[in-house]
């Protein structure tokens, strides 16, 4: 009897050691089996996220991206006060949250009570996310609709809503970028122009808008292909139904860069996708030049151009003309250019 009671407590510890195990297992991949906390995974749009520096876009350090994730259990209304949250499972509120890679990830709380859970009865749980983490407004509005400066220093993203619940948890969330990568570049066509031009002293991006609005919060993931639409977002616009513009340097240098017949990258920016652009350039020799870039010829085939990147050239000719050539490539083609360690 003694020899049967050994084995039978050694084969219990074998099972609660087993048992211990799974549990440690389930913890790293965010998934509790005695916990209905929130996690998810984030997924984005052919490239990591990135920022401006100085005059030229990088990707995001590590390529972690810090996001804002809205819960609601409405999914035309997403809001933010403490008030409203249901205490058992601290929704519908807004939250901070730090993908990294494919990993899970926890919304940033000071304590694990206070995370995001889903509701044991089964009731669905919207989530939208915005990147950056940060300037979004308009949420309390009551109409689905937010917005989001456009300062061409940073890109912005938007994840549309997907529905989880106590069994059926989230699966990826899709980031989409919402605005279009300009990249500039120059150069002289002869040692001549170089000389008429001098110096390159400012290239402004003119009468871009200020604001984007994103149209409807209620439209599911499900819905979206793999872009943005000009359906999905607008210039924000003011009293009068004007859209909200001003102009950005591109590049801003006292005394300014040479120029020569070598093709040269002076700087880039995000800004709203449009059908066309207004570049304006100043030089040493006191000439201001408008050059218009029109980029139907090469958005017929991709539609609205959110998510791409333009490469404009301008060749500056002696006797004051500038000539503007456009190309045309994805997010990830330039991003593999540029930063081959880039997360894809």
């Amino acid at each position: 009897m003694r020899t049967m009671k050994g084995i039978y407590t050694i084969l219990y510890i074998i099972m609660a050691m087993v048992g211990c195990m799974s549990l440690m297992a389930c913890a790293e991949q965010g998934e509790w089996m005695d916990d209905n906390s929130i996690s998810l995974r984030a997924e984005v749009e052919r490239v990591a996220p990135m920022s401006r520096s100085g005059n030229y876009a990088e990707p995001v350090a590590d390529n972690n991206l810090r996001a804002m994730v809205w819960f609601s259990f409405d999914q035309d209304e997403y809001p933010e006060a403490e008030g409203s949250r249901d205490p058992e499972t601290n929704i519908p509120g807004h939250y901070v949250i730090d993908f990294k890679g494919e990993e899970a990830a926890f919304p940033n709380v000071t304590n694990e009570n206070m995370r995001p859970r889903y509701p044991i009865d089964n009731t669905p749980v919207y989530c939208v996310g915005f990147y950056p983490h940060e300037g979004w407004e308009g949420w309390n509005n009551n109409d689905s609709k937010v917005t989001h400066e456009i300062t061409g220093f940073e890109d912005l993203m938007y994840a549309p809503p997907i529905i989880g619940s106590w069994n059926n948890h989230f699966d990826k969330h899709q980031f989409l970028h919402l605005l279009t990568w300009l990249k500039v570049c120059v150069c002289a066509t002869t040692t001549e122009a170089g000389n008429y031009w001098g110096r390159l002293k400012r290239i402004t991006l003119k009468d871009v808008p200020q604001e984007l609005q994103i149209n409807n919060l209620s439209k599911m993931q499900s819905d979206y292909g793999k872009k943005i639409t000009s359906d999905d977002i607008s210039p924000l616009k003011d009293t009068e139904g004007n859209s909200i513009i001003h102009s950005v340097d591109i590049l801003n240098n006292d005394p300014g860069i040479d120029l020569g017949i070598n093709l040269q990258d002076v700087g880039s920016i995000f800004c709203y996708p449009q059908s066309s652009y207004t570049i304006v350039v100043e030089c040493e020799n006191g000439e201001t030049k408008e050059i218009e870039i029109d980029l139907n010829p090469l958005s017929g085939t991709i539609g609205f151009p959110a998510g791409y990147q333009y490469v404009i050239t301008l060749n500056f000719h002696p006797f004051n003309v500038v000539e503007g050539v456009c190309t045309l490539q994805e997010w990830n083609a330039q991003n593999e250019e540029l930063y081959p360690d880039a997360q894809q």
